[in-house]
Formats: C-alpha cells, structure tokens, sequence
C-alpha cells in the first residue's frame, strides 16, 4: 500500500493507503465477481481536460463503489421492497441525518479506512448507521461476527414423549449429525414442526420442567 495525498470537497487533505499511483492518480485494485482485477480511481475522474480533481456523481452507480454502499445502506433501512429491509429498516435500524447526504459518507469512508473490497458493519450489528457506530471490516469477517451473533444452544427432542435427546452449542453443530442448521433455526422458531424424525428448540426457550431434566441427559 502507498501513501496518497487526497483533498476532500471541504479542502481538508487526508493520507489514503492506495494499491497504485499512476499519472499523479491513487488506484485501488479491485477483484469483480467474474475474478477479474480492475483499478478503481479513488474517485472517478471528471471529464475536465487537465483537471486534476475527481467528482462525487450520484448517477455513477456502475463504477463508483461508495455510492453503492451507500445507497444499499438506506435501501436497508428505508425501503420495504428491499430485500433485507425487515433486517433493518423492519427493526427501527436507521441511517443517521448526516448521512443521508452523500458527500458527508464519502469524506468519513475515506477517513476511515474505506477499500472496494470491504463492506459496511456496524459495532456488533446493533444501533443505525452513524459515523461513531461504524468501520470497514472484509466480508468474511463481517459474516463471521453475523454467525457468532446467531449462535444458541438448541435442543434436539423427541416428538411423541418431549423427552430432551441431545444439547448442541449451536443449530450450526447439528451439522455434525447430519441436520441442516437453516431448518434446525426454522423448527426451533416454530416456523417448521419437525426436521429429520425430530423436533428442536432453542435452550432459553424450554419449559420449567424441561429444564430441570436437562441433568438426565447422558
């Protein structure tokens, strides 16, 4: 990574880590879905000969991967069509004021570290989405600390007498058992009856008398 001298739109210069400074311009490289790399400006160039600033253009959307991010960050919270909006959006999770006009993102993302290749998180995937409640993480991490978060022991147990057969650490265990954790979750939500001959349920979630038997299980 080297060091790049960027100016904001407010004339504040900041220190960037890009992959590669060409002509007096930082590059990211940046991997596509096909597998191939491209270099991605900082900032898309404008169309000024000689000009030696970028622009910020809300219309760029097939190249300019801040202006992605951000408008998926607000279709999250804002749009119920949007797929993952009753994630977010559903939940009261919100996009702060600040935020919602664009320039303001772009400055704080390239403050912080912001990269083509990294997404969006919030600290521990709670509260909207604010300049003090945010960073840059890569998508494997970010999926990681998700799954973390979804961890709850759950109860497999027989469906004709309730009797409680086995405590796995997480629906993601049962795997080992030859279970599917998706429809484990599904059955432990009461969304499905039984999955594979039985039926489960997440630990916080049994009876009183269930419970005091847990010290039965072998």
């Amino acid at each position: 990574m080297i060091d790049f001298l960027y100016t904001l739109s407010t004339g504040e210069q900041i220190i960037l880590k890009v992959d590669k400074i060409i002509d007096g311009w930082g590059y990211w490289e940046h991997t596509t879905n096909c597998g191939n790399l491209k270099q991605i400006p900082v900032i898309r160039k404008n169309n000024i000969k000689n000009s030696k600033h970028y622009y910020r253009s809300k219309y760029d959307s097939e190249t300019h991967f801040l202006y992605k991010c951000w408008q998926n960050m607000k279709r999250r919270c804002q749009n119920p069509k949007f797929a993952k909006y009753k994630y977010y959006g559903a939940r009261g999770v919100k996009v702060c004021e600040e935020w919602l006009i664009f320039d303001n993102f772009v400055n704080w993302s390239l403050k912080n570290g912001y990269h083509p290749s990294l997404v969006i998180s919030r600290n521990g995937d709670q509260g909207d989405y604010t300049p003090d409640n945010c960073c840059f993480k890569t998508f494997p991490e970010n999926q990681e600390e998700q799954i973390e978060r979804r961890r709850k022991p759950v109860c497999k147990i027989r469906p004709d007498s309730h009797k409680i057969l086995k405590i796995y650490n997480s629906a993601y265990e049962t795997e080992i058992d030859g279970f599917y954790n998706s429809s484990v979750h599904k059955a432990a939500k009461g969304k499905i009856l039984i999955h594979k001959g039985f039926k489960w349920a997440y630990l916080k979630d049994l009876s009183e008398e269930q419970k005091s038997s847990l010290n039965n299980i072998q």
